[in-house]
């Protein structure tokens, strides 16, 4: 199985969430058997066509992103819209579990992958600001997706835990406007479709091979 990955870099916050997801993410989605494909990494290149050609793969099961996004939008870098909604292919997210770690794309950019047959969405649906002082804490719940989704379990185990991990910095937080900070977060973390999310996953984990299935 193949994982789709889009990791804007061309700031100091997008940079880290990748330094981040590069080495605490990506290694788990290899040993699993996986197979990680750039669309996007450090360097210039971050543009919407280089996106649209590597989706075309049809083995890809996972698309994972961590960028900068608006409601009708995930930006890569220079600000250029990846996945401009109503013009991209609905190939590119048909059949595919999608998770962003980006600003507001689970407003109106998810709901629009949903129409066009993407299985699963995960994202935020509210605009906040990046700060140095959440950042870490951030990305170390947002990746609880990514690795419960790579070992098989279901889009909602994975959104649990990323909000298990939200509790704890939370808690831990060294004053209360981090915690208020990361508390917006876990609060605007949702999936779609709302009725489906234990019954999803990558893989069966009990399984003697990784294939693609939807539990019933």
């Amino acid at each position: 199985m193949k994982v789709l990955r889009i990791d804007r870099t061309s700031d100091v916050l997008t940079s880290a969430a990748y330094d981040y997801r590069n080495s605490v993410v990506y290694p788990v989605f290899l040993e699993r058997g996986f197979t990680l494909i750039p669309a996007l990494g450090q360097g210039p290149i971050a543009m919407r066509q280089s996106v649209a050609d590597k989706d075309k793969d049809l083995g890809i099961v996972y698309i994972t992103a961590g960028c900068h996004g608006d409601p009708r939008t995930l930006l890569g870098n220079l600000d250029q819209d990846l996945f401009p909604m109503d013009q991209y292919a609905p190939a590119e997210v048909q059949g595919r579990i999608v998770h962003f770690l980006a600003c507001a794309t689970a407003i109106w950019l998810g709901p629009n992958f949903m129409t066009n047959h993407c299985r699963a969405f995960i994202g935020y649906n509210k605009m906040f600001d990046y700060d140095a002082a959440w950042a870490n804490a951030f990305f170390r719940c947002d990746a609880k997706i990514d690795l419960r989704l790579a070992q098989g379990g279901s889009v909602a185990e994975a959104i649990s835990d990323a909000k298990t991990q939200f509790d704890i910095e939370i808690k831990n937080a060294v004053n209360q406007s981090i915690a208020k900070e990361l508390g917006n977060r876990r609060d605007s973390l949702v999936g779609l479709p709302t009725e489906e999310l234990d019954n999803i996953r990558l893989y069966d984990p009990a399984g003697p091979v990784v294939l693609p299935i939807t539990v019933s």
